[in-house]
């Protein structure tokens, strides 16, 4: 029995022209309001997300926009936050699935509140790939090459990390320029390999040298205001190390120390232009004048800081083929040989 209904199928069958009925693609709208995705594995869902990409770049290919205005929207992408959260991390390896994703939910760039870099990105290049992406719209090879298909790799790979305005899904391995090149173009939706990371979560900290209690008075804080609910035993230690755990967070970024914390509410409140008033019962104003003293201070020794950016680097290419190539880690793997 096949485990996805694209199996054994055609090296195209993702991306092949489908005859998506209108009932298809209100399927593939109302999941994506939903749940924030149209997974692959769902075939209406995955023929209505598709045809409203498809619908959406031609007419898009009809009535091209102008370079100064792609300038401006790459501009406008890159300006968004990123939000590369460090704390709390997930004690369970996450669900990865691929999906059709809302671009404009994606956050790129790896420090936490801080612009995607301009040296990572070139605007002739960026303009060149929207370029082929409208010129090749009814084209299966070219969706095949950008997002490319669960058998042979991928291409855009997120994490979705939930708030109270929706997701945002921080690059992982790759990803960046593609999903920013359909982004200004407007598009609906790409496809993505998602992981979703969900609960129960933890802190580690080195307990002779971190300020961890902050962290657990803060946290015990947030449960009393009913923001998330810590294990039963929310402390334990392992040698010199002591984690600190949380069985449920329906917005995780807030539980983690009060200095990481604030600090993802406003990159969270920037990355989508609205300020957040609460989550559930929490009034964001307390948060602030409850926690904005404590938020002065760093409580993780630098034994827990990140040594090596996993930022993708890009070097100038001579050509679109070169910039794709070397665009990110993986643009392509070779199809699964047949018997």
């Amino acid at each position: 029995m096949s485990r996805h209904w694209y199996s054994n199928q055609s090296e195209f069958v993702l991306f092949e022209r489908s005859n998506a009925t209108q009932t298809q693609v209100e399927y593939a709208r109302e999941l994506l309001e939903n749940s924030g995705e149209v997974p692959l594995d769902d075939y209406n869902g995955h023929i209505g997300a598709f045809t409203m990409l498809v619908d959406h770049l031609k007419s898009v290919a009809a009535d091209p926009p102008e370079r100064i205005e792609l300038k401006r929207r790459f501009r406008t992408i890159a300006r968004r936050p990123s939000f590369d959260i460090r704390d709390p991390i997930s004690s369970r390896s996450g669900r990865r699935h691929w999906a059709w994703i809302d671009p404009r939910t994606i956050a790129r760039g790896r420090i936490l509140g801080k612009p995607f870099p301009r040296s990572q990105y070139s605007e002739p290049w960026m303009i060149q790939l929207t370029q082929q992406i409208l010129e090749e719209c009814e084209s299966p090879e070219m969706y095949l090459e950008h997002f490319n298909d669960p058998r042979y790799g991928y291409v855009i790979v997120v994490t979705s990390i939930p708030g109270p305005f929706g997701p945002i899904r921080p690059i992982g391995t790759n990803g960046n320029h593609r999903s920013m090149a359909f982004e200004a173009l407007g598009c609906p939706v790409v496809l993505a390999e998602v992981s979703n990371e969900g609960p129960p979560y933890r802190i580690t900290y080195k307990e002779n040298v971190d300020a961890w209690q902050i962290t657990r008075d803060y946290l015990k804080w947030l449960e009393d205001q009913g923001a998330i609910r810590l294990s039963s035993r929310s402390v334990v230690r392992r040698g010199q190390f002591l984690d600190i755990r949380i069985a449920e967070a329906t917005t995780p970024w807030l539980a983690s120390s009060p200095r990481e914390a604030l600090a993802a509410l406003d990159a969270y409140e920037q990355f989508w232009g609205h300020k957040l008033e609460s989550v559930g019962q929490l009034q964001m104003s307390e948060l602030r004048r409850r926690w904005k003293s404590a938020a002065r201070t760093k409580v993780r020794s630098s034994i827990f800081a990140k040594t090596v950016s996993a930022a993708t680097l890009i070097r100038p290419a001579d050509n679109l083929t070169n910039f794709l190539s070397s665009e990110e880690v993986k643009p392509r793997s070779l199809p699964i040989r047949r018997t």
